[in-house]
C-alpha cells in the first residue's frame, strides 16, 4: 500500500510524538525543586506563580 503525501505527514508526525514521549519517560524523572525552578525560570514565568508553588 502506497500512501499519499498528505496521509504521510500526520502519520510521521504521529509516530514522532509518540517515539519522543517514549524517549522522555524512559529518562531519569528524578527531579529536585532547583531544576524544576531553573525550567519555569527559563521559560518566564510568572514571580507569583513561583512564589506559589515554593
Amino acid at each position: 500500500v502506497i500512501l499519499k503525501p498528505k496521509k504521510l505527514v500526520p502519520t510521521i508526525s504521529i509516530v514522532v510524538i509518540l517515539f519522543i514521549g517514549f524517549w522522555y519517560n524512559s529518562k531519569s524523572t528524578t527531579f529536585s525543586d532547583k531544576d524544576l525552578y531553573e525550567i519555569l525560570t527559563y521559560y518566564e514565568i510568572e514571580d507569583e506563580l513561583l512564589y506559589a508553588i515554593f
